[in-house]
């Protein structure tokens, strides 16, 4: 107990320095995730990429359903295995985080009111760019997803691959959807 009071009193210590040297501009951190999660506005196009770190088990959730549709949907038993499943759902991501620097963030910078600071916030438009970036993340993954699978299965060609990437795609953004959703995000 002592050493956590210890290191309070040590980051209430350093705050206290920082803050008393203007000339510095450091702004200070809250150490609690809840209070970082509750500050931070992300672009409105990178929910359904950063969902999966943000809330790791919806993230392990959507792989599993992906995992399961895959084994359940392919019409023969060539399916595509996990580690499969994991590249073409780390290819996708790395396609979706790259494109969504070029899509609007939906978000607006307002006067603080001290006359020079500005803080970001969400714009008119935000939730429905939001569940517009479900939407185009959903059939970008699946076209994508279907891919890579066709490509890493492609000395046994599996039958029904596009359907089962579809399937699988459509659960697991269901999923990470409404996590991020219902969790106030």
């Amino acid at each position: 107990m002592s050493s956590a009071l210890g290191t309070s009193d040590a980051f209430r210590s350093i705050t206290a320095r920082l803050q008393a040297a203007p000339h510095l501009h450091v702004r200070t951190v809250s150490f609690y995730v809840s209070a970082i999660l509750a500050n931070v506005i992300f672009p409105a196009f990178a929910p359904p990429y950063f969902s999966p770190i943000i809330m790791p088990a919806a993230g392990l959730a959507a792989l599993g359903s992906e995992w399961f549709c895959y084994r359940e949907f392919s019409k023969n038993s060539n399916r595509p295995g996990l580690g499969e499943i994991m590249l073409a759902n780390a290819v996708s991501w790395l396609v979706g985080v790259f494109l969504i620097a070029l899509l609007p963030d939906g978000i607006i910078h307002r006067p603080a009111g001290d006359g020079g600071t500005v803080i970001p916030s969400k714009g008119p438009h935000f939730a429905e760019l939001v569940v517009a970036a479900f939407g185009a993340a959903w059939l970008l993954s699946i076209i994508i997803e279907f891919g890579v699978l066709s490509w890493t299965t492609r000395r046994n060609r599996i039958r029904g691959l596009l359907s089962a990437s579809a399937i699988a795609n459509t659960t697991s953004y269901v999923l990470l959807a409404l996590c991020w959703f219902r969790f106030g995000f």
